[in-house]
């Protein structure tokens, strides 16, 4: 495992530290609502579009109130 990480072939799936760390540096220095919208998923400075269905949480809230014998 060790080799593998060692090898180039990491550098074709992960960011380098400094990458991440000014992907980081960004989002602490610039102004919420201004530079960026709370909550987006931003990926090399720019907001990317995330799909994911909206119902899921819905029903894992209503199942885990339903669980807990909290659901009205």
């Amino acid at each position: 495992m060790g080799t593998l990480f060692r090898s180039p072939v990491p550098g074709l799936f992960f960011q380098s530290p400094d990458k991440a760390a000014g992907q980081m540096l960004w989002l602490a220095t610039s102004e919420p609502g201004r530079n960026w919208a709370s909550g987006g998923y931003y990926e090399k400075g720019s907001l990317r579009a995330v799909n994911t269905p909206s119902v899921a949480s819905d029903l894992l809230w209503d199942r885990s109130t339903e669980l807990l014998g909290l659901a009205p």
